[in-house]
């Protein structure tokens, strides 16, 4: 999976240190859980880094990234010296997350649901890894690199 998506298998200072939340913006516990799971994934981590290294190089890169912005919120969970909570900046753009803006609300939402079109908006700004997943293999999607 590593050679896949092009990152260092064991890179240094992505060790999962996280111990706090994530501040609730008005019923975000949904995705507060989704965000949370995924920094505990070692690959998921590895992934985003990768990303974020790829996004900082590129000068055309969209700063509205909700890759970005979740690669910034999974890093600071695995990184803060304090673990104090903090805003989740994915969370904070949650209406974006989908056309329909399913999110833009402070209703109470369901986590599968919302891991699902987080990951759907995550792949479309991540073309790069899917395309090369996706050669000669059929159909691949690429779920915080999972094929």
């Amino acid at each position: 999976l590593s050679h896949l998506l092009e990152y260092e298998a064991h890179a240094l200072g992505l060790a999962d240190n996280t111990s706090c939340g994530l501040q609730n913006l008005g019923q975000t516990c949904y995705a507060n859980a989704v965000v949370q799971s995924l920094a505990k994934l070692p690959s998921c981590r590895q992934w985003l880094a990768n990303h974020q290294r790829r996004a900082h190089a590129d000068s055309t890169h969209a700063a509205d990234c909700l890759l970005c912005a979740l690669a910034s919120d999974v890093t600071t969970l695995a990184t803060l010296p304090s673990n104090e909570p903090f805003r989740p900046a994915c969370i904070l753009r949650r209406a974006h997350w989908d056309a329909a803006g399913t999110f833009a609300n402070n209703l109470q939402h369901d986590a599968n649901e919302a891991f699902g079109v987080l990951l759907s908006a995550c792949n479309e700004g991540d073309m790069h890894a899917t395309q090369k997943l996706g050669r000669g293999r059929g159909r691949v999607v690429v779920i915080c690199g999972v094929a």
